[in-house]
């Protein structure tokens, strides 16, 4: 009889060289895959929340509306700085004046894509020509130019270097609006006066929402 075969050799488990640099190719492969869509997703969360604050503050300023005879933001008095923005000490300014908020720097007030440092501390101004105008909510559209309360911005998304609280001229427009905060693709967010957010399509010339009495 024949002696019984020599058992074999167990295998050498370990990865070839050739092997390794495959699985690190194929790894590196799906993180560039990956990556875009990350960054994608993260930046429209950022945006999700941005909203979500501008909304919490459109329903404070309702509020403060429906106490203060339709007014829909605080005003300062007739011999005062009637801007209570960075015009007056912190204290003053119109956050403080908003049941709900009652911080000049309230963290509602910071949109998530601003990285710190933000000037004054605050993401968001108001449109200042309701001042102008005598707008008040509910007033209906012979004080908005014949346009409806949901195509007025009633607050949008500023420049984190820009200190300004309020939009009330084409200078402060230039200086401060940020028509661009979450990137080319998403734009920014705008609370309007029925207190709806949302983008605007790539052809609205924020701008003229803010001031559609072209004045």
């Amino acid at each position: 009889m024949h002696p019984p075969p020599p058992p074999p050799h167990p295998r050498n488990a370990a990865f070839s060289l050739i092997e390794l640099m495959v699985v690190i190719g194929i790894i590196a492969i799906l993180i560039g895959i990956l990556m875009p869509t990350m960054s994608r997703v993260r930046q429209h969360a950022k945006q999700v929340a941005c909203q979500s604050n501008m909304r919490q503050i459109g329903q404070l300023l309702l509020i403060y509306a429906n106490t203060y005879d339709g007014y829909i933001f605080p005003l300062g008095a007739a011999d005062e700085q009637p801007r209570l923005g960075v015009w007056v000490e912190e204290e003053k300014r119109w956050p403080v004046l908003v049941k709900g908020l009652e911080r000049w720097n309230h963290p509602l007030l910071l949109c998530p894509q601003d990285e710190p440092p933000v000037l004054e501390e605050h993401s968001y101004a108001l449109n200042w020509y309701f001042f102008h105008h005598g707008v008040r909510f509910h007033n209906g559209g012979e004080k908005l130019a014949g346009l409806k309360p949901g195509d007025v911005v009633l607050m949008g998304e500023k420049r984190a270097e820009a200190n300004n609280y309020f939009i009330g001229d084409a200078g402060d427009y230039e200086h401060a609006a940020d028509e661009w905060k979450h990137g080319l693709r998403l734009g920014s967010n705008y609370l309007f006066l029925d207190l709806h957010v949302s983008m605007l399509p790539r052809t609205a010339k924020p701008a003229r929402l803010y001031d559609p009495w072209g004045s």
